[in-house]
């Protein structure tokens, strides 16, 4: 199961080519959406735009340009200030 993959462990099969980075983030999703309504850890989801960067950062690593956690999907905390769609 992805979810069970450390953040390094997921970013390997994504490099290998063995999971892309949209299922990933569908998997964390299907999490959230399964899960957040009893645990209530989420303010926002982005859910649009996680997909959307998820298939940016699928493209990008097959041109050979993603960064080292390209397409690892994150949960920020609360406490941080983040501005979205930039």
């Amino acid at each position: 199961m992805l979810l069970n993959l450390s953040a390094s462990e997921l970013r390997e099969r994504i490099v290998s080519g063995d999971v892309r980075s949209a299922d990933a983030t569908a998997a964390a999703l299907d999490a959230i959406k399964a899960l957040d309504g009893q645990l209530r850890a989420y303010n926002h989801v982005a859910a649009d735009l996680a997909m959307q960067q998820a298939q940016a950062a699928d493209k990008a690593r097959r041109a050979g340009a993603a960064g080292l956690l390209a397409g690892v999907p994150i949960a920020l905390k609360d406490n941080l200030c983040v501005t979205w769609g930039t």
